[in-house]
């Protein structure tokens, strides 16, 4: 995946040479999170969104459409969430994740 060379990381066959990693220290957590956040951001806007502060599906306005700096910490999680999941996502589906 794009995100994970960006923090340094590279997503492999289970089989192919490289040490697993088993965790992301919290710097790459928090840069692998901002990544996604700005991804679906810019997926968000591609379709058509824009921002409003409160989220209306029907009209394509949503709260967290802004810079991860004015982001909510709750909502910082959920994009942190995702980021901690990358290397136990990765073994469901017999890949690993390596240093780059």
């Amino acid at each position: 995946s794009k995100k994970l060379q960006k923090v340094g990381y590279l997503l492999v066959d289970q089989d192919d040479d490289g040490e697993l990693i088993s965790h992301f220290d919290q710097e790459t957590i928090e840069q692998y999170a901002i990544l996604e956040h700005e991804d679906w951001m810019a997926g968000k806007i591609e379709n058509g969104w824009s921002y409003a502060p409160t989220r209306d599906d029907s009209q394509k306005k949503h709260n967290c459409l802004v810079p991860w700096g004015q982001l909510s910490e709750m909502y910082r999680e959920y994009d942190r969430d995702i980021a901690r999941n990358v290397i136990r996502l990765a073994t469901m589906v017999n890949m690993k994740v390596i240093k780059a």
